[in-house]
């Protein structure tokens, strides 16, 4: 087989291998808890789609770009190893609140031993270490990968997991057998979908619209008949309606504020300069029926009983109660945290034991503060060098159209927009399949643009180093 013709091969099959992962670790990580089996088996796929990527990274063309992007992952990991290292025992008496673990111990008879890790729980910071695995495979294989094929692939992919999530939702909250489409014990009675969260339900409904306003603005008259092309319109705006309507079930009241910025960037997404009116009728009302039927089961089904009904005040179980106890732990623990997965842990070190009840806050409820407490100071500033980045790229992505593939990674940006902000008050990317599609938006946004006639790169290399033909 000629170079050419086996360098295209490797770039489809590269290109294959990141939205495929991503499918499956939508489908079966909706849960945050880090200890399911569902969990461990996609840490296991994803170490070896990483080595499939990594082993081969000397032949990459090692641009300034690549090299800071990989440079930042690999400090965030280096973080998270120094965590796990033990400490002499001198110096790790002195880290805050290590006085109450010793006693605790001395309690126990139990020896302290050589030293301790700088995390209160080594064992944890290990678990949540390896939950990083699906959402780094996520982004070093699209990140790597070829962006015709790959963008081609997640453009129909996500809208269609989307759908899935919405409908499973739908079915929860009917007013019979709703129990059999659970697919996780959920946190509140509700249209969760594929996740075990309404509040995650809610985000990633509304991450997937903006890919369906980048599906509609992409698809061009490529269809034998003008009905068969009207229907594929009409299918496209199923789809939207159908996320919507995902949104609304879900009840959340991050989901229901958000919804609306998320409608106005997708219709800036959306061009539709083939459309006449009497054609657009049928693509317009596909989506507004749908809705309304949403609103009127949300409106009559006994299972949403307190829909968007949520906590402003100051209790210690409140987001606010929680955020002023979690930024006294972040003063007392700010320089090198407690350790990834042990917020949890901390928290009870720091909460008032007089108002202790069998119900625990196991996170911060704003995604910022919790990876503070947890990582400390290298944290912080790893999120506002990311922070940074990533908003200078979403002004370049909505001030030049010369990118061939600007929509798609426009709407990536718009996903990640709704990551950001709905972590403010919540812990979505705790939950791998959100994690997943973030790092997958992350790495189209990172991913070097291709100008109208520009050919690819060598983002194949990596298959054609295992293939030889």
């Amino acid at each position: 087989m000629s170079g050419s013709r086996t360098q295209h091969v490797a770039a489809i099959l590269q290109s294959w291998i990141g939205p495929a992962l991503l499918v499956v670790i939508i489908l079966f990580g909706g849960s945050s808890r880090p200890d399911q089996t569902s969990h461990l088996v996609l840490q296991a796929l994803s170490a070896l789609v990483l080595l499939f990527y990594l082993l081969p990274l000397s032949r990459l063309d090692w641009t300034q770009h690549r090299l800071t992007i990989l440079g930042l992952i690999s400090i965030g990991i280096l973080w998270l190893f120094l965590q796990t290292l033990h400490l002499p025992a001198y110096i790790w008496s002195l880290l805050p609140k290590r006085d109450l673990i010793i006693e605790g111990w001395s309690l126990l008879s139990i020896e302290a031993g050589w030293g301790q890790p700088v995390s209160i729980d080594a064992e944890r910071t290990r678990t949540a270490t390896l939950g990083i695995l699906p959402i780094l495979a996520v982004f070093i294989a699209i990140y790597l990968g070829t962006a015709k094929y790959t963008a081609r692939s997640l453009l129909w992919k996500i809208p269609v997991l989307g759908a899935l999530t919405s409908f499973v939702g739908v079915l929860q909250v009917l007013p019979t057998g709703n129990i059999q489409f659970q697919l996780h014990d959920a946190d509140i009675s509700g249209a969760s979908g594929l996740f075990r969260n309404i509040n995650h339900q809610a985000t990633f409904c509304l991450m997937t619209l903006p890919f369906i306003s980048a599906l509609a603005t992409s698809y061009r008259k490529s269809v034998s008949s003008e009905d068969l092309e009207q229907a594929v319109k009409v299918g496209i705006a199923a789809l939207f309606g159908i996320c919507v309507v995902g949104v609304l079930a879900a009840g959340s009241v991050a989901g229901y504020l958000l919804l609306l910025p998320v409608l106005a960037f997708s219709l800036l997404i959306y061009r539709d300069r083939d459309a006449d009116k009497v054609g657009s009728v049928p693509v317009a009302i596909t989506p507004t029926v749908l809705i309304i039927a949403a609103i009127l089961l949300i409106a009559t089904s006994p299972v949403l009983d307190g829909l968007g009904v949520t906590s402003f005040d100051n209790g210690p179980l409140a987001r606010a109660g929680i955020w002023t106890t979690t930024l006294t732990i972040i003063a007392d623990q700010f320089l090198l945290g407690t350790g990834l997965g042990t917020f949890e842990i901390a928290y009870r070190l720091y909460e008032d034991a007089d108002i202790v009840t069998t119900t625990f806050v196991n996170h911060a409820h704003n995604e910022y503060l919790e990876l503070i407490v947890e990582l400390g100071l290298p944290a912080l500033a790893l999120m506002i060098i990311a922070i940074a980045i990533w908003f200078r790229q979403f002004i370049k992505l909505w001030a030049e159209t010369s990118d061939r593939y600007y929509m798609i990674r426009r709407a990536a940006a718009v996903a990640t927009l709704v990551v950001l902000l709905h972590s403010l008050v919540d812990y979505p990317v705790r939950a791998p399949a959100i994690a997943g599609l973030s790092a997958a938006c992350f790495a189209l946004m990172a991913m070097p643009g291709r100008r109208g006639g520009q050919a690819e790169t060598d983002s194949s290399y990596v298959v054609r180093k295992y293939i030889r033909l």
